[in-house]
């Protein structure tokens, strides 16, 4: 869950914020809008660590 927070805020503290009462509100909609991006298609698995998903850089 925290990873897809801190996805979904993109190093935005408002963003971060709104995103936690989000997830207080149903964490469903924190995982599918970070997971799929509003979309039909999971892009990315929050299971996985940035390193496994390749969104950290070396």
């Amino acid at each position: 869950m925290l990873r897809a927070m801190v996805f979904l805020a993109k190093g935005d503290i408002e963003r971060f914020k709104q995103v936690i009462e989000l997830g207080r509100t149903d964490y469903r909609d924190v995982l599918w809008q970070a997971e799929y991006e509003c979309g039909e298609e999971q892009l990315y698995d929050f299971n996985k660590t940035f390193h496994e998903l390749k969104l950290m850089g070396k």
